[in-house]
């Protein structure tokens, strides 16, 4: 079987321009590097907002189960809202325990999301935003570890709120965008 004359011309194009090999070597990097996140959960709230004595419980485990015991990581609290959200702000309360630890750790985080013009803080289109707190970091994960997320605002107050999520990445890693390297997203 005869190569194609397209797949001739490719091969002698990389074989001549060392450029070329430069950028598949870029583009092959960017495709096979791996993310710092190592599980990501969301509850829905939808616009009402949060129900009032009500909370969310996240049983975070990586997605690779050789990675429990691997090492440190650092646990983000993700807030989703609309343009619509009625309060420049939102407070939440994270309890976070497991079965080694018979206290549960606690701690409440005010959330900035629109400053006093009226603009989100957090990153978003179609009037969608997102914005991430670091609520804990170094962290290792035993057996059963569980966060809760609450808010002791009232139910009118949280609306337009719709998604609370959290996050485990390995701590001190960000992730590598080839697009934000050059410019183009």
């Amino acid at each position: 079987m005869r190569p194609s004359p397209c797949y001739k011309s490719t091969r002698r194009m990389l074989l001549r321009h060392p450029i070329a090999w430069i950028l598949l070597s870029l583009l092959l990097a960017a495709c096979g590097h791996l993310t710092p996140v190592v599980y990501s959960e969301f509850a829905t709230i939808g616009e009402e907002g949060l129900i009032t004595n009500w909370g969310y419980t996240f049983s975070p485990v990586p997605f690779d189960s050789t990675e429990i015991d691997s090492g440190r990581f650092d646990l983000l609290l993700i807030v989703r809202y609309s343009n619509r959200c009625v309060s420049k702000s939102v407070i939440l309360d994270v309890e976070s325990l497991s079965i080694n630890r018979p206290e549960p750790d606690s701690l409440r985080v005010d959330i900035p999301l629109f400053d006093n013009e009226g603009n989100p803080f957090g990153k978003g289109n179609f009037g969608i935003y997102e914005t991430v707190d670091t609520i804990a970091s170094g962290i290792t994960l035993s057996e059963g570890y569980t966060v809760f997320v609450s808010s002791p605002l009232p139910e009118k107050e949280t609306r337009g709120i719709t998604d609370i999520g959290i996050k485990l990445s390995r701590t001190g890693k960000t992730e590598f965008n080839l697009l934000k390297l050059l410019q183009l997203e």
